[in-house]
């Protein structure tokens, strides 16, 4: 087969799929060079394209091209990369892979403004060595221009499901387990939805093929559509028994941004009415707005809601709604912004000096905090 010609960013529904974690032989090395394993730090170990993507196709002599955010790993691991020694090592038998995987998304903006989408589901994996068991943990990651988080999070928890733990789905247990929530999986079309829904056209006789995982990357950058207002997209996972729809509501004006109604479902949850309409206000006012939640995924969602419900305006200052440890000085900044932060880092130093002149919004608790300093 020959392979497509990789196309300006925006091409595609994802720009970028990349690995970043440790590899085997750095944990080795630490190991036995007596390393802290603290010191460890994530990479990218893999990506595709493996080539950088042009800015724009109708100048491809321009040579500008957009290069894998050297970034991008710290913001996989937000709250570190956390590679540990199992202290559990009775079971010698224990599986080389653990079955936690966590979503969660974020945003980076270029130095002119543009800002890329990323999704992460991470995991953790055991490396051995004699009786030594380290965990670490790695994460999947896809890049976009595009914040269809809801079809990111249900891809690459195909990916986890299909090529970490080693799932095979058999069609008669995904129609069973469908015709069971048959209700429950009925949405209204005014609202997208993603859900993983069995593929009917197959048969209990059906013989669904193994495609590698490479393949299915390949498969799914290039083979799923865009969504279009109004129109909804159904695209099959893995071996095919399963399928990914979504739909795209209808009726926002020209021009409104492309915001997944996932994330305004999560910030009517978190925040009262009352609440949403302070918040806004306070970003109207180009204050600095705080988040804060023990779910990481939720700081990322409420900030892309909230800039939506500017429209037609638009917000011109520092914005990181899932801000990494590693860069808790940015909320020493004497700027407006809106930054999130897991509720941990409220106790750091710079967490502490932030929080006076900032308006704290304490999504878990459906609770605002305005400056106290004027």
């Amino acid at each position: 087969m020959i392979s497509p010609a990789i196309k300006s960013l925006g091409s595609n529904i994802i720009d970028f799929f990349f690995i970043a974690g440790c590899s085997d032989d750095d944990v080795q090395l630490a190991l036995k060079e007596n390393i802290d394993l603290d010191e460890l730090s994530a990479v990218v170990l893999d990506r595709y394209p493996k080539i950088d993507r042009p800015y724009d196709d109708t100048d491809p002599d321009s040579g500008e091209v957009s290069e894998l955010p050297l970034g991008a790993p710290i913001f996989c691991f937000p709250l570190g990369f956390n590679s540990h020694i199992d202290d559990d090592t009775s079971n010698e038998t224990k599986p080389t892979k653990t079955t936690s995987g966590k979503f969660h998304s974020f945003v980076l903006t270029g130095g002119d403004g543009t800002r890329s989408y990323g999704s992460c589901l991470q995991f953790t994996e055991k490396h051995t060595d004699g009786n030594v068991v380290v965990v670490v943990p790695k994460v999947l990651c896809v890049l976009s221009q595009f914040g269809y988080f809801s079809i990111f999070q249900k891809f690459l928890e195909s990916l986890y499901r299909c090529y970490v733990l080693g799932v095979v789905d058999d069609p008669e247990d995904v129609n069973a387990a469908l015709n069971t929530n048959t209700a429950a999986a009925t949405q209204p079309s005014s609202f997208s939805s993603t859900t993983i829904s069995t593929n009917t056209s197959s048969s209990k006789s059906t013989s669904f093929p193994y495609i590698p995982f490479e393949a299915e990357i390949y498969r799914f950058i290039f083979g799923c559509s865009l969504p279009q207002r109004g129109y909804g997209i159904s695209y099959p996972l893995g071996n095919g028994a399963r399928s990914l729809r979504y739909c795209c509501s209808v009726g926002p004006p020209a021009g409104f941004p492309d915001i997944d109604d996932s994330c305004y479902r999560c910030l009517f949850d978190c925040l009262s009415a009352e609440n949403i309409v302070f918040v806004v206000s306070a970003v109207l006012l180009e204050q600095r707005i705080l988040l804060h939640s023990e779910n990481l995924d939720t700081l990322n969602k409420c900030g892309e809601a909230l800039l939506s419900l500017l429209f037609p305006l638009q917000w011109q200052h520092v914005y990181v709604p899932l801000l990494p440890t590693q860069l808790l000085e940015y909320l020493s900044a004497p700027v407006p912004f809106i930054m999130g932060v897991h509720t941990s880092c409220l106790a750091s130093q710079e967490g502490i000096e932030s929080l006076p002149s900032s308006v704290v919004v304490h999504l878990d608790f459906n609770k605002v905090a305005p400056p106290m300093e004027v």
